[in-house]
């Protein structure tokens, strides 16, 4: 029996054969089919590689971009922290100062001077201020004339000042 023969009269052979035949035409295409998909593949994977290393250059790019600013910030901050301490020293200062300045202005107030006594003490502040004035003959010159009248003239309202604190006495 001839190939054809055992085929023609047998139907399962026929059948096993068609399958086998439609089998290697759909592997056949669907290997083609795969080859062209997986060019496709290719392509897509090659595009989205290149997005991937532009967008790491970018990343890179703004990484190098935010450590420059913040190079830049941390340097204000020291500068304003520098500032801000040299500050805090004033105010620690000024605040110390009024403190003593607020103790002993309750100090005198607790211990108030006399009006008598206290006029007393700026008359004598007001002796100690006056000036010795030498006093020529005859000046060698107007301006040497005008010294003296000035110096004068500052002791004479000292004396006035201290006869009206006299006044205020009595």
């Amino acid at each position: 029996m001839s190939f054809e023969d055992n085929i023609s009269h047998n139907p399962i052979k026929w059948l096993l054969g068609s399958v086998v035949a439609t089998a290697m035409t759909v592997s056949t295409g669907m290997f083609f089919l795969m080859q062209y998909i997986n060019s496709i593949n290719n392509e897509t994977l090659k595009n989205r590689i290149e997005h991937f290393s532009l967008m790491e250059i970018e990343k890179e790019s703004i990484i190098n971009k935010l450590n420059s600013e913040n190079q830049i910030l941390k340097s204000a901050i020291e500068n304003n922290k520098i500032v801000l301490d040299e500050i805090n020293k004033k105010y620690n200062l000024l605040e110390s100062d009024y403190e003593r300045l607020r103790n002993e202005k309750t100090k005198l107030f607790k211990n108030a001077p006399s009006k008598n006594s206290s006029i007393l003490t700026r008359i004598k502040e007001l002796e100690s201020q006056k000036k010795k004035c030498s006093a020529w003959v005859h000046p060698s010159s107007i301006s040497e004339q005008e010294k003296i009248d000035s110096c004068n003239q500052y002791n004479l309202d000292i004396d006035k000042q201290i006869n009206d604190f006299y006044k205020s006495l009595q």
